[in-house]
């Protein structure tokens, strides 16, 4: 009976009892926050209750991080021993961890992800069972301490895809950018470079994608511009290189997978910048790829499906829009040899009315300055500007005047007035649309006695040059035969306003 009872326990052992007996015969802690010898002195009640404290911090930053508190934060984690499980739960117990270990790549930095990731190599030997999940998570921040250390306790093995990691685990020496793309160009390291094109994407598809996005991920994975560069460039400019088809592949796949996803994800608001960088590096890349790259016709026809995919969604309501360009942008803009021809050859592509509006409006903000009225004027009589273009430029403009005549500001008024002039003769119902909106718009209030005088002086064909005065005693009586109905109301307003005011001569009321 008692043997019997000593071969039950014995084969119910725990495969740790190696590292649990006494000190002479184990090896030393493998910790991520604490030296080796720091680490014997704390037992796992006390790293438990370290991590699971750090745990509920970071759960106030991140609420979905709290998913997974049960499964490796209760108080029967502490007890659980993947040693002792069977393949099935340890499977699921890494689905969990890789799942966490997503969501808390964009904390990694932080002093109470440190504790946590404590609590995880101790307890569950991430760095040894783990190590792919690990390294998606603290690639990203490859050139810092953190990673340096994680790297240090990693369990690497001389035939994994990860062994060009081993000469930095044992050196203080950081893992450059220009490291890992020496590393990824290496033939030999085939299985590394995909890993490290693999970052993005395999985030991207993760459950809560739009939470595990962070900008050292988005960084990180500009890496593969360089990675392009050297291996689908190498045969000089203006030459397509002959690459192998496996790599031309999982490039691809790495460039347009982010972007298809990214394009129809449901984020945050404050997460949208985020997706659009996303979005941004992926067009940069697909356009590396074809300037140094023959693709077959299949990956071509795949790239411009992902491309036209993402245009589609961008042009829909719900997507944010850039309404103004930042000053900076602007002058150097304006400081092209040759701006004009510039912004007009982009009216041939679908979608650049963002562009050219914003880029517009700033030029009315910067009418004052003669170089900027030109090239606003040059734009205005392009015959190819977009419909709505001018119907955004002629609000700007007329809200431009307003401003400038109510502060008594000489040239705003007549350089504006000058170029609604070129958008009235090309583009009639387009300004008279601009001016009934502006005239039933209560935020203009007091000022639409200077709507009108503008109005009337564009119908009655004043000089371009001439500035308008609401003092000036404009031509009503022609006004008041315009085809525009607007026009004719004003006018007509005017006629009976100057009657009732008693300002017209006898002999005008009543000539015989």
């Amino acid at each position: 009976m008692a043997s019997s009872l000593a071969a039950q326990l014995a084969q119910g052992a725990s495969l740790n009892k190696s590292f649990l007996v006494d000190r002479s015969r184990r090896r030393p802690a493998e910790s991520y926050l604490f030296t080796s010898r720091e680490a014997d002195k704390h037992d796992l009640d006390a790293i438990h209750a370290l991590g699971a404290n750090a745990f509920l911090q970071l759960k106030t930053v991140e609420p979905l991080l709290g998913l997974y508190e049960e499964a490796l934060f209760s108080d029967a984690a502490k007890t659980r021993d993947r040693t002792l499980q069977t393949a099935d739960a340890n499977a699921e117990l890494d689905r969990t961890i890789e799942a966490f270990l997503t969501l808390l790549g964009p904390y990694i930095l932080e002093a109470t992800t440190g504790k946590v990731i404590e609590w995880l190599v101790r307890r569950f030997r991430i760095n040894e069972f783990n190590v792919e999940a690990v390294l998606y998570a603290f690639m990203p921040y490859h050139d810092a301490p953190h990673f340096q250390k994680m790297l240090s306790i990693l369990h690497i093995k001389d035939t994994s895809k990860f062994a060009p990691l081993l000469p930095y685990k044992s050196t203080t020496t950081p893992l450059t950018h220009n490291a890992i793309v020496n590393i990824m160009t290496q033939p030999s390291n085939s299985d590394f470079a995909r890993f490290v094109g693999n970052l993005l994407p395999s985030v991207a598809r993760s459950t809560n994608a739009s939470h595990a996005l962070h900008r050292a991920l988005i960084a990180f994975h500009t890496v593969l511009f360089e990675f392009v560069r050297r291996t689908f460039g190498s045969r000089g400019a203006g030459k397509s290189a002959v690459v192998d088809e496996g790599t031309v592949t999982w490039v691809l796949v790495a460039a347009s997978e982010p972007l298809q996803i990214c394009t129809e994800m449901e984020v945050d608001p404050s997460k949208q910048n985020l997706v659009g960088e996303v979005v941004l590096s992926s067009y940069l890349l697909l356009s590396a790829i074809s300037h140094t790259c023959t693709l077959a016709p299949r990956a071509f026809n795949a790239v411009l499906k992902a491309i036209a995919a993402s245009c589609s969604r961008a042009r829909t309501p719900t997507s944010p829009t850039r309404s103004h360009f930042q000053k900076s942008v602007v002058k150097t803009l304006l400081h092209l040899s040759d701006v004009v021809a510039e912004v007009q050859g982009v009216f041939a592509f679908v979608g650049t009315e963002r562009f050219v509006n914003a880029f517009g409006k700033a030029l009315v903000a910067r009418i004052d300055d003669a170089h900027a009225c030109s090239v606003l004027t040059a734009l205005v009589t392009s015959p190819s500007l977009p419909l709505a273009t001018i119907k955004e430029l002629a609000r700007a403009l007329i809200q431009s005047h307003v401003e400038s005549a109510e502060q008594e500001d000489q040239s705003g008024p007549a350089q504006a007035r000058s170029i609604l002039v070129h958008i009235q003769q090309r583009y009639p119902n387009a300004l008279q649309g601009a001016f009934e909106a502006a005239l039933n718009d209560e935020a203009y209030g007091e000022k639409k006695e200077v709507l009108e005088q503008l109005l009337l002086s564009l119908s009655v064909a004043l000089p371009t040059s001439e500035v308008v005065d609401a003092d000036a005693g404009l031509d009503s009586v022609v006004a008041s035969m315009s085809a525009d109905g607007p026009v004719r109301v004003v006018a007509v307003r005017q006629l009976y306003e100057k009657l009732a005011s008693g300002d017209v001569p006898q002999a005008e009321r009543d000539p015989a």
